[in-house]
């Protein structure tokens, strides 16, 4: 009776592990400027199970730092934001939690959308202790 028992609760936890990636947040994307890119990040996210919230009205014209994250998270249900923009050749790549103060980043070369979506997946996953609190 017992082995039946901890069989039932591994079928649940291992069914339950493969439901879902570990970091499913509702994440929000917006990139100044470059509508594929931001397009290009959503869809390689929304592809690992994320669910992809639009902020891009919420967004507009914000300087994103903590407190307008904070905002656009109340507005939109977003948990996390993406944020950057190209500068020359680099893509600028920022990542806000919109719960607490955490801010991550990186960059990345301009024109590489693929790049752009692996530095954004190793963002959140390097950071992800800090995002979630």
């Amino acid at each position: 009776m017992k082995l039946r028992n901890i069989s039932t609760t591994l079928l649940i936890l291992v069914t339950l592990g493969l439901a879902g990636p570990a970091f499913a947040e509702k994440i929000g994307v917006t990139f100044q400027g470059d509508q594929a890119l931001e397009n290009a990040i959503s869809a390689s996210l929304k592809g690992d199970g994320h669910e992809i919230v639009d902020i891009s009205s919420a967004a507009r014209g914000a300087r994103l730092d903590s407190v307008a994250a904070a905002s656009i998270g109340k507005s939109t249900g977003a948990q996390i934001i993406v944020s950057g923009k190209k500068l020359g050749s680099v893509i600028v790549i920022k990542v806000l939690s919109t719960k607490n103060d955490t801010v991550a980043g990186g960059t990345c070369p301009a024109g590489n959308n693929g790049a752009a979506a692996d530095t954004v997946k190793k963002i959140l996953s390097d950071n992800k202790a800090k995002m979630t609190r």
